[in-house]
């Protein structure tokens, strides 16, 4: 019987952040045909979507200069279905 749920393994890459020149580099390495939902929040509860990314038709570096923001702020990566 086909229940209709797809599954999918495709795990989601690090991401790395890191400061620099003032700015914090974001990074991952993206995987072909794959797209991406860079998200930022203030408090871990909210989270909003910052940046679509991909998708790429190789592995390919992705790397974004995020500049500082008033409050601290948080990022993550999720895959975008």
């Amino acid at each position: 019987m086909d229940s209709g749920a797809v599954e999918y393994n495709e795990p989601v890459p690090a991401l790395f952040a890191r400061r620099e020149d003032g700015s914090v580099r974001l990074s991952f390495e993206a995987a072909p045909g794959q797209s991406y939902r860079l998200e930022h929040s203030a408090s871990f509860t909210a989270w909003e979507l910052h940046e679509l990314i991909g998708p790429f038709a190789t592995n390919a570096p992705v790397v974004r200069l995020v500049t500082p923001f008033a409050s601290a702020r948080y990022f993550r990566l999720k895959l975008n279905f």
